[in-house]
């Protein structure tokens, strides 16, 4: 089904993963309510999102550093970026997991939130306590320390609510093999 801008952004309800929100227009799968919310860049109504207009990247780049100008008429409307995708966490566009070339270092995946480099393929991937949805990593859901735990020793869960997310512990950060790593930072003291 193409987009459409005629759907009721607020009544739908959606699921993490789900295509509920793909038949409307700059809208996604707000994981925080479960609800349609429209991109950063675009207007809500009650039953619609629409896109900015704009003429120049300007306009488009207040709202999200990660979009821009779909051309330079009055016709046209803000979106994500080529290689990026609306991310279910605030409504904004993110770098593409999947279509990220990496080199061995990895250090293209740095900007993409819990990915890393995946060295035999030299694309971006998500790390173990995450899963793609959108084309973005999003931290599996948990509402115990055991359910991010059993995926990695050095991540715990960010609550005790149904929306709630693995996340690597503090002091750690997503490391080049998809576990939990002790940061650099913490390992100079």
């Amino acid at each position: 089904m193409l987009p459409s801008e005629a759907a009721n952004v607020v009544d739908t309800v959606c699921t993490n993963g789900g295509t509920e929100c793909s038949g409307i227009a700059h809208a996604l799968c707000d994981i925080a309510t479960f609800k349609c919310k429209c991109a950063a860049y675009s207007t809500a109504t009650t039953t619609t999102c629409t896109a900015t207009a704009c003429t120049a990247n300007a306009t488009c780049v207040t709202p999200d550093a990660n979009s821009e100008c779909s051309g330079a008429s009055s016709a046209d409307k803000c979106r994500c970026k080529t290689g990026y995708s609306l991310a279910s966490t605030d409504a904004k566009c993110y770098k593409d997991v999947t279509s990220t070339v990496c080199t061995a270092t990895g250090k293209e995946c740095d900007s993409i939130i819990n990915a890393l480099c995946d060295t035999t393929a030299l694309k971006c991937k998500c790390g173990g306590i995450s899963s793609m949805i959108a084309n973005t990593c999003t931290g599996k859901t948990c509402i115990a320390a055991a359910t991010c735990t059993a995926l990695d020793a050095n991540s715990e869960c960010s609550g005790t609510a149904a929306t709630d997310k693995c996340q690597c512990k503090s002091g750690y950060l997503m490391g080049t093999d998809g576990k939990c790593a002790l940061s650099m930072i913490c390992r100079i003291v």
